[in-house]
């Protein structure tokens, strides 16, 4: 006979187990639901925030472009009135093209752009010019060198090593309507209410580069440019010294893309390529004519280099530079024979005993301009985007055209 336990008599263990194991699953299912419903949303917003950044990127890159189109609507405006108006092209920093420019957008952003002129750099691609005594037998220390070997070392003797800074760049304002880098002290920022007083260095600051050093550089770059294997002077550096490096390095053997190629040149440390790379320019090879300097731009450290200063390799003093730079400010010439008649620069080389520039590469020395930087930014949402453009202008036809060169995030 089988007896069967009534309903009644079912353990209550048993059911409160399985109640338990109910609302353990229960749990675990509302837990599996609610992680993958907060995975589904972060992916969406992921998404969202990616799209959104895309779109904003695509947006500031589209007017990083506009403002690379007005530039260029800009640099030719100025040359076809120049030509208008007399046929005499020159360029200076009054100029409607060198006037930074700031726009709002529908979204809420911004986009500003500043053209700087390139010829107002010094052009590292010069050391390729030929040196008078290569085997360094017969001339002097001055003669030895051409004129853009000895502006480099001019240049060079201006580096502050104390402070990785370029003697003569808190005076750049004195160039420009504005001054070139919002971080160049000015007038006034040490707490001097002397307009004409710019310190920028105490006396324990001050340690330059040596002469020996700066010839010694400037000796390395030009085995880096130049096409032979031949090492110049005593401290040249050619294949053989790169090959032996720890890795090794190819040499160039011609001009430089980048004025970053400095870095890894003999002899270059920080302190002097970071006091460098705001005045110095790679610029690509032209036909005779279309490089050089122009004087109505200049940087100030560039300036204090185009003549001797106390001996033929020493750059301009502060003083004689501030005359030249108050000449420029105040006529932008337009030939050399203007700026040899001007009164100051007239004054000051009657001083120093030497005719404007003679000796130092005169042909060299422009009032105009072919190569252009533009520096640009534009804000859309919370994306920032940065450009740089060389910009080169020449003749076509009855009018201009300006083309884009290069486009970089770093050093031209």
């Amino acid at each position: 006979m089988i007896i069967r336990p009534r309903r009644g008599n079912i353990p209550s263990v048993n059911i409160r187990k399985q109640k338990g194991v109910a609302l353990i699953l229960a749990i675990m299912i509302v837990a599996l639901v609610t992680a993958i419903s907060v995975d589904i949303t972060w992916r969406f917003e992921l998404t969202l925030a990616r799209s959104a950044n895309r779109w904003h990127g695509m947006q500031a890159r589209a007017y990083i472009d506009g403002a690379e189109q007005l530039a260029k609507f800009a640099l030719r405006a100025d040359a076809e009135m120049d030509n208008s108006e007399d046929g005499t092209l020159a360029d200076y920093f009054d100029e409607d093209w060198n006037q930074e420019q700031m726009f709002s957008t529908d979204e809420g952003g911004w986009i500003s752009g500043n053209v700087d002129d390139a010829l107002s750099l010094f052009n590292i691609n010069s050391l390729m010019e030929q040196l008078p005594d290569p085997e360094n037998k017969i001339l002097g220390i001055c003669d030895k060198y051409a004129p853009a070997h000895r502006r480099f070392i001019r240049l060079l003797r201006t580096v502050n090593l104390a402070t990785g800074t370029i003697s003569g760049a808190e005076r750049d304002w004195l160039f420009r309507s504005e001054p070139r880098d919002k971080k160049i002290r000015e007038p006034g920022d040490d707490g001097d209410d002397d307009e004409g007083s710019t310190s920028y260095y105490n006396a324990n600051d001050e340690e330059y580069m040596t002469l020996d050093d700066a010839e010694a550089l400037t000796e390395a770059v030009i085995d880096w440019l130049d096409a032979d294997d031949d090492p110049t002077g005593f401290n040249g550096a050619e294949g053989e010294y790169y090959d032996r490096l720890d890795p090794p390095l190819t040499i160039a053997n011609g001009p430089m893309a980048s004025v970053s190629e400095l870095q890894v040149i003999k002899g270059m440390i920080p302190e002097v390529y970071n006091a460098l790379v705001d005045y110095i320019i790679a610029l690509p090879p032209e036909p005779a004519g279309e490089l050089g300097l122009n004087l109505n731009t200049l940087t100030y450290p560039v300036m204090r280099t185009i003549a001797p200063g106390p001996t033929c390799l020493e750059p301009m003093t502060i003083e004689d530079t501030d005359v030249l730079v108050d000449a420029v400010r105040r006529n932008a010439f337009i030939d050399m024979t203007e700026f040899k008649d001007d009164l100051d620069v007239k004054g000051l080389m009657a001083f120093s005993g030497t005719a404007p520039l003679e000796g130092e590469g005169e042909g060299d020395f422009k009032f105009r301009s072919n190569y252009f930087l533009l520096y640009s930014e534009a804000m859309v949402g919370e994306h920032l985007r940065k450009g740089s453009s060389l910009l080169f202008r020449q003749e076509d036809g009855d009018t201009y055209r300006v083309d884009t060169l290069r486009r970089t995030d770093a050093h031209f």
